[in-house]
């Protein structure tokens, strides 16, 4: 037997317990995000994220994908670091697990968690060695471990009860649990979800449309996945947490797309804007768990965002159908009262007042949906009349192309084109109004205009390098479109059951 998608103040409901807490995105292979940038081939084709995992939390993550690695060492205490697949991740997980601490206590009203699998190499020894550094961290017991609660808690678990357990001494929320399919959380890997074309890998890609049969055979696989995932069913188990790889898939054949393209798993996710879309459709999903991305401070706020205006809407929808309910049975409870006063002459009466209930309770709802559906339509109706007074003024006065490519970029990504800039105006400056005149060099002269043409073919050349595309070479390079949303971060991957890249 399934259990429901929406979560109740009274039960914890396994399936959604995470949007109780609204939050719901968990990061895939979190710890990539301390590889280092310059690593190479090895960070194009293993890394998923950017930044620690504080940063990946201010992101708008609530939940983390971990995998620990034990380097054991004769008899001596193993050192624990983390992995992707067979890539190291050099990086103490005491210290990662820090991280996460030291957020959790800035923002102690947030509840995080952190999911445990992969353990390599997967023995008591290494499992031991890891509960040893959450203990001395303070955390709890990981749920689903041997020296923790079995899976199984998570049916009778309340938010309540998951917060105590879960509370930290210096505030916050950190909830431990093993992570993996045969444990508390199903992973619903699919590995035939390609960003490239696993025949040809260098001749179609999930974001450009040179190959528009894969371009659209891959987005329609991975959001026809998605929806399915977020589907209302009752086929899923109970005990266990269930996880949305909202994210591409690779393993070595496709790797060849990668590198034909000169991209990286990260760019990938940029460049198909798989996150951007998801916060377009969230808000239509019947349920939500543990919605798995890459990337996630590409648009992370605006996931978070969607996910909490999600749960703020069936929490609202639920608490006011209550309401009506109350007010209804509270009004029967009196008509029943007055029956027992009367006897049985108010027996067809009361029959009538519960069928006239029923069909109020009914009116109710629909009235609600039908006034849903009027606002979002009067919205729709608003916008497209600003639209229309706008387009005028637009059309007289249009905005000017390097405008139109920066404006969706955050300030810290557009900080270095205007430094740059700046140098290069100032040199000009220098030039004219300090080394010409002191060499008596006028305006009209060869040298001052090839000094300017040289200033020009500089700036030219540096806005078409930040507005050219880097995952390919532009056909027409004076003319090639700007891309769109903010500018490629770093770089990415996928996930299998058995941990292979």
């Amino acid at each position: 037997m399934g259990v429901p998608w929406i979560i109740t103040f009274s039960c914890l409901c396994p399936v959604a317990w995470i949007s109780s807490a609204n939050d719901g995105i968990m990061t895939h292979d979190s710890a990539t995000g301390y590889l280092n940038a310059s690593d190479g081939f090895v960070t194009k084709m293993a890394k998923t994220q950017v930044g620690s995992f504080y940063e990946q939390l201010d992101c708008g993550a609530r939940a983390f994908d971990l995998r620990p690695r034990c380097h054991l060492h004769g008899k001596d205490t193993p050192r624990v670091t983390m992995h992707h697949a067979e890539v190291d991740i050099e990086y103490p997980l005491q210290a990662a697990l820090k991280d996460i601490i030291d957020w959790s206590k800035a923002n102690p009203s947030e509840f995080v968690m952190v999911g445990l699998s992969h353990h390599t190499p997967n023995n008591t020894r290494c499992r031991e060695a890891v509960s040893g550094i959450t203990k001395d961290l303070g955390l709890m017991p990981s749920i689903g471990s041997s020296s923790g609660q079995p899976c199984g808690a998570l049916e009778r678990m309340t938010m309540r009860e998951a917060k105590q357990a879960a509370a930290l001494d210096g505030g916050g929320y950190v909830f431990m649990i093993e992570a993996s399919d045969d444990t508390c959380v199903a992973e619903n890997y699919v590995p035939d979800i390609r960003c490239y074309n696993s025949t040809s890998p260098h001749e179609g890609s999930c974001y450009t449309k040179d190959s528009p049969q894969w371009y659209n055979y891959a987005n329609n696989q991975l959001f026809d996945y998605i929806q399915k995932m977020a589907a209302s069913t009752t086929e899923r188990n109970s005990s266990q947490l269930q996880m949305n790889q909202a994210h591409w898939q690779y393993d070595f054949e496709v790797y060849e797309g990668v590198d034909a393209r000169h991209s990286s798993l990260i760019m990938d996710e940029y460049f198909s804007q798989v996150n951007r879309r998801l916060t377009d459709i969230i808000d239509g999903f019947p349920y939500l768990n543990l919605l798995e991305v890459d990337n996630v401070c590409n648009y992370g706020p605006s996931l978070l965002k969607s996910v909490r205006s999600r749960q703020e809407k069936l929490s609202s929808g639920r608490r006011q159908s209550q309401h009506q309910q109350g007010l209804l049975y509270r009004a029967l409870r009196r008509i029943k009262r007055c029956r027992s006063v009367e006897g049985g002459r108010l027996d067809i009466g009361g029959r009538f007042l519960k069928a006239t209930y029923g069909i109020l309770l009914t009116c109710l709802s629909a009235t609600g949906d039908a006034l849903d559906a009027a606002l979002e339509h009067l919205g729709i109706l608003m916008v497209e009349l600003v639209k229309a007074i706008a387009w005028p003024f637009k059309w007289i006065f249009p905005t000017p192309e390097i405008i139109q490519t920066f404006k969706g970029r955050p300030l810290a990504m557009v900080l270095p084109i205007i430094f740059v800039c700046n140098i290069i105006m100032l040199l000009y400056i220098v030039y004219v109004f300090c080394v010409m005149p002191l060499l008596g060099v006028s305006l009209s002269s060869f040298s001052s205009i090839g000094f300017h043409l040289c200033s020009l073919l500089a700036m030219v050349s540096y806005y078409k390098a930040v507005v050219t595309d880097p995952g390919k070479i532009p056909e027409d390079l004076w003319s090639s479109p700007s891309p769109a949303g903010p500018p490629p971060p770093h770089l990415y991957e996928r996930k299998g059951k058995d941990g292979s890249i």
